[in-house]
């Protein structure tokens, strides 16, 4: 028995179609985190042999603009990777202060400008919504200053790590797997 979790259901349905295409085998998909496979096994009856945790996003994910995932695409703030969950990023954003966003870039980002990044995003929000993932990646940019032309990797790579794992809790979905 093959069971599928993810909380992206257009991932989801290709992972299945795969699946039905290179093998016999009918898996059972289930539109959720990872987290839930305690439960969800449980209510089945089943138990596993084995576990592969997919972590983060899929290149589809981050090529569709309006995913809100990418860098180089202008597109919503968005980053949910379940399109259901409450609070996108431009909601993060919107309404965490700035130690909160400062703790968020730093703890996921691990970004050693994450005080300055969040005290120009606390700024030019209160000029005007950041409603746009090129937004967002500009006022990230401006706060790394000169720095900005000496990184290989754009400056707001890290940035956006750490909300996409604040909005979809990815870390908090893997402890909770890994307490199972």
């Amino acid at each position: 028995t093959l069971i599928l979790f993810d909380l992206d259901p257009d991932n989801l349905r290709y992972a299945e179609a795969r699946i039905r295409s290179k093998t016999p085998i009918e898996p059972v998909c289930i539109a959720r985190s990872f987290a839930a496979v305690g439960r969800e096994l449980g209510e089945r009856g089943l138990k596993a042999n084995c576990v592969l945790a997919d972590l983060g996003f899929a290149s589809n994910q981050i090529d569709t603009p309006e995913r809100g995932l990418s860098l180089r695409f202008e597109g919503p703030l968005d980053m949910r990777l379940d399109p259901s969950i409450p609070i996108d990023a431009e909601a993060l954003i919107a309404l965490s202060d700035e130690k909160e966003l400062t703790e968020i870039i730093r703890r996921y980002g691990e970004d050693p400008l994450a005080g300055r990044i969040a005290r120009k995003i606390i700024e030019e929000r209160s000029r005007e919504p950041i409603k746009t993932t090129t937004h967002l990646a500009r006022i990230i940019r401006e706060s790394y200053g000169s720095r900005a032309r000496d990184s290989r990797v754009h400056p707001a790579t890290r940035t956006f790590q750490a909300l996409r794992i604040a909005v979809n809790d990815e870390l908090g979905a893997l402890e909770v797997l890994l307490d199972e």
